[in-house]
C-alpha cells in the first residue's frame, strides 16, 4: 500500500470509525454496534484484538482535535480500563517502529498513538515511548519525547539529561523537550502551568504574573535546575531562546545573572535564523546591562553550582 492510498483510505472509513467507537456521534449505527455486542466483544476475551482493530481504524481517520478526549469518553463509557487501552496503544507503536519506512499508515499510526499516550499519562506507557525516542523518523522520536515528558512529569529529568546530551537527538528534539519541560518549570515557581507553556509554544515571553517562589532558591526544583545548566551549553539559536524566555520567567535569579549576560552576548549576533530570533538577544541584553552591578546575581553561588 503507498503512503498516499493509506492515509486516502483512513479518510474514507472516518464514518465507520465513529460509529464504532463513538456512542452518540453517529446514534443510528452506534445504537446497532451496542445492539450487536460489540462493547461486549471489547470486555470478552477477545476484547484485545477488537479494541486494537477499532483503534487502528479511528486512528487512521483524518485528524481530529478532539480524538484524544473521545477515546478516553469512549472507554469509558464502556467500562474498558485505561490500562487496557494504554496496551493496545503501545502495541500500535510497535508496530509502527518495525514497519517500512514506505509504511505510511503505519508510522501515522504511531504517531497518533504516542499523542493519546501522553494526553492519558499512564505510568505503564513508559517502556513503550523509551522505545519509541530511539526512532530514526524524526515525527515518532519527538512524539515520544513529548509523549515521555507528560507522563513522568518533573520525574523525567534523567531522561531530559539523555536528550540534552545524546548524540541521537538533534536540535529540533530539543525544542519540543524544552517546551514540554516548561510546564512543569512554572509549576516550580507557583505559576499556571497551562497559560505559561502557552505562551513559551507561542514563543512569546510569559506573561503570567510574579512567580510565588524562585524555583533556583529551592533544592528540589531539579526541572528548573535542569535548564538553567542546559541553556548554558545549548548551541541552537532557537533553542537558547526559547530557554531564556522559560527561565527569564520564572527565575529573577536567573533573569539578573552574570551566566546569563553571557549568554546574551553569545548569541547577539546570531545569523540565519529569524528576525525576531536576531532582534532578541540583543534587546535583552540591554535590558540586562541597564542593571546596576551589584544587583547582578550569580547561579555558580548557590548551594548546588549551576554552571
Amino acid at each position: 500500500m503507498k503512503p498516499g492510498s493509506g492515509m486516502a483510505a483512513g479518510a474514507i472509513i472516518a464514518s465507520a470509525v465513529l460509529a464504532l467507537l463513538l456512542d452518540g456521534c453517529l446514534p443510528t449505527i452506534a445504537d446497532q454496534d451496542v445492539k450487536s455486542g460489540a462493547a461486549d466483544m471489547l470486555r470478552g476475551e477477545d476484547g484485545e484484538t477488537e479494541l486494537k482493530a477499532k483503534l487502528r481504524l479511528f486512528l487512521s481517520a483524518e485528524d481530529d482535535p478532539g480524538m484524544r478526549n473521545n477515546v478516553v469518553a469512549c472507554a469509558k463509557r464502556r467500562g474498558i480500563p485505561i490500562e487496557r487501552v494504554v496496551e493496545v496503544l503501545a502495541q500500535l507503536v510497535s508496530e509502527g517502529l518495525q514497519a517500512s519506512r514506505n509504511d505510511g499508515l503505519a508510522l501515522y499510526l504511531c504517531d497518533n498513538s504516542l499523542s493519546i499516550l501522553g494526553y492519558l499519562g499512564h505510568p505503564s506507557a513508559v517502556p513503550a515511548l523509551v522505545e519509541a525516542s530511539g526512532s530514526r523518523d524524526d515525527n515518532i522520536r519527538r512524539g515520544a519525547i513529548s509523549a515521555y515528558v507528560q507522563v513522568r512529569g518533573r520525574e523525567s529529568v534523567e531522561f531530559a539529561r539523555e536528550v540534552i546530551s545524546g548524540r541521537r537527538f538533534d536540535d529540533m528534539d530539543r525544542f519540543i523537550l524544552y517546551e514540554q519541560l516548561s510546564r512543569y518549570a512554572a509549576e516550580e515557581a507557583g505559576l499556571d502551568p497551562d497559560v505559561f507553556q502557552g505562551c513559551i509554544m507561542r514563543s512569546r515571553p510569559p506573561t503570567t504574573g510574579t512567580p510565588k517562589e524562585d524555583p533556583l532558591k529551592e533544592k528540589e526544583a531539579a526541572v528548573t535546575r535542569l535548564l538553567a545548566q542546559a541553556v548554558q551549553k545549548e548551541r541552537d539559536v532557537g533553542n537558547a531562546r526559547k530557554l531564556d524566555m522559560i527561565l527569564s520567567g520564572i527565575s529573577v535569579l536567573y533573569r539578573n545573572s552574570i551566566q546569563r549576560e553571557r549568554i546574551l552576548k553569545r548569541f547577539r549576533r546570531s545569523w540565519g535564523c529569524g528576525r525576531k530570533v536576531q532582534k532578541y538577544f540583543p534587546a535583552e541584553l540591554r535590558k540586562l546591562l541597564q542593571l546596576p552591578k551589584a544587583k547582578r546575581t550569580d547561579l555558580g553561588s548557590l548551594p548546588r553550582q549551576i554552571q
